[in-house]
């Protein structure tokens, strides 16, 4: 698609380029996948499926949910953690988070065992009070859950001397061995040698959950949205319901940006992502998700509601000309609702993960007019007015970046060694900088030139 640019001679390297959206922060061919031994039934059938439909290396540690948790708060580096989701709370590594399946727990006893009434609490009570013992995975979640049941129910003094701690392993072995007469268990891979005796009675059953995350700081961000779609997936559904866990009800996943259509995607290279987003009175768009920080610079008045899923509902008036930074430290999925009376028109600069970081002193300050309303780690934003007949002295653009013009205008260019270029740029319209740039602006039209610079710390 080629960019609508402002000063084709503007710079020496000024894009006008066909790009692919995904081209630029394509995710890596291959994943790093941490997942709960509760979900194993599932992901390892998954995985498979994945790669040979994505062609994405999937590499994946399975592991009880409490050691899960302990690996990623000692630093281990994931791309998507699938653990019990109360879990995920405590877990500031954390990024977007969707809700898969539950699963109830079971007592379990060896294959062939005679049945035994469950179903009520205290014929519940009556089984394990008749046990001669009761292993449980004391290094697991469900470990967790069953001696908090115990509690529930009054017996957890009363079954200390029957209870059988299982560290390192599934406690069903013990039962499938010989060395316990009953397992309390989630009700899905129970392994062999083993059947399920019986369900937890409603009243003081515990679900265990199944949730997955991205990492808020995974290098392979496509790759990785694309996993937790296919999570989601109606064949992924299907299959965690075979198995035995109860599919979680959803809320739709946002699409990515460049595939949400109020967000149209015009230029792309390895430092930015660059979107007109049009927003008509009355509409909204899809729930979409930000995965990296971004400058938005309004060409509109207008009153909008931001909707993030799963938290506020924020109203924002909008002013032209006015731009504003948003940071990104993990995911963002969110919808735009234009509420007021007048068209949102948004240019989204998206900006790329640096390969490197310079300090802010290293980049002169423009100051031929150029007043800074932004300068942070990322970016520094400048606005440059000027009246009829007016001109920018010749000024050096040391970092690379974009240039915006907010509204209609004729202009001369002078860049050295080169004829100046008259040129009519319309509101909205941007051009990509290289840094070394240098030129002088001149406002030859009738109206105010007023312009946008966002240069790039990286």
């Amino acid at each position: 698609m080629n960019i609508k640019s402002l000063v084709p001679a503007l710079a020496v390297a000024l894009l006008c380029l066909s790009v692919n959206p995904l081209a630029a922060g394509q995710g890596s061919d291959e994943l790093k996948v941490l997942s709960s031994n509760l979900a194993h039934p599932v992901i390892s059938e998954l995985i498979p499926m994945f790669e040979k439909i994505y062609k994405v290396k999937v590499r994946v540690q399975y592991a009880n949910n409490p050691i899960l948790k302990q690996q990623i708060e000692a630093g281990a580096t994931f791309d998507v953690v699938i653990i019990e989701p109360k879990m995920l709370t405590e877990l500031s590594k954390a990024g977007f988070v969707v809700d898969l399946a539950k699963v109830g727990m079971v007592l379990v006893s060896k294959e062939g065992s005679p049945a035994v009434d469950t179903r009520s609490v205290e014929s519940f009570k009556k089984v394990l009070l008749s046990a001669k013992s009761v292993a449980y995975t004391a290094d697991g979640h469900s470990g967790s859950v069953f001696l908090r049941t115990l509690e529930q129910i009054g017996l957890a003094d009363v079954m200390k001397p029957k209870l059988v701690p299982v560290v390192g392993r599934f406690s069903t072995l013990a039962v499938a061995e010989g060395s316990a007469q009953y397992t309390a268990f989630p009700g899905v891979g129970l392994g062999p040698g083993v059947q399920m005796a019986g369900i937890f009675p409603e009243e003081i059953q515990t679900y265990i959950g199944v949730s997955a995350a991205s990492s808020s700081h995974t290098v392979a961000p496509t790759s990785v949205r694309a996993f937790l779609e296919f999570l989601q997936s109606e064949s992924a559904n299907a299959l965690f319901k075979s198995q035995g866990y109860t599919p979680v009800a959803i809320a739709q996943v946002g699409v990515p940006v460049e595939k949400e259509p109020m967000h149209r995607f015009k230029f792309g290279n390895e430092f930015v992502r660059v979107f007109d987003v049009l927003v008509p009175v009355g509409k909204a768009t899809q729930n979409h998700i930000h995965l990296y920080d971004g400058v938005s610079v309004r060409v509109s008045n207008a009153q909008i509601i931001d909707e993030v899923v799963g938290g506020e509902k924020t109203p924002f008036e909008i002013k032209y000309g006015e731009a504003t930074f948003g940071a990104r430290p993990s995911p963002l999925m969110h919808r735009v609702v234009n509420s007021g009376k007048s068209d949102f028109h948004n240019i989204f600069i998206e900006i790329l993960p640096a390969k490197y970081v310079a300090t802010a002193p290293a980049y002169p300050i423009l100051s031929d007019g150029h007043v800074i309303i932004l300068d942070n780690a990322r970016a520094r934003v400048s606005r440059l007015i000027m009246k009829p007949g007016e001109s920018s002295q010749a000024h050096k653009h040391s970092m690379r970046g974009l240039g915006i013009v907010l509204y209609d205008s004729k202009i001369e260019i002078s860049i050295p060694n080169s004829s100046p270029r008259i040129l009519e740029p319309k509101a909205g319209d941007f051009v990509w900088q290289d840094a070394g740039t240098t030129h002088i602006i001149k406002n030859i039209g009738s109206t105010v030139f007023e312009a946008v610079d966002i240069e790039l710390k990286h």
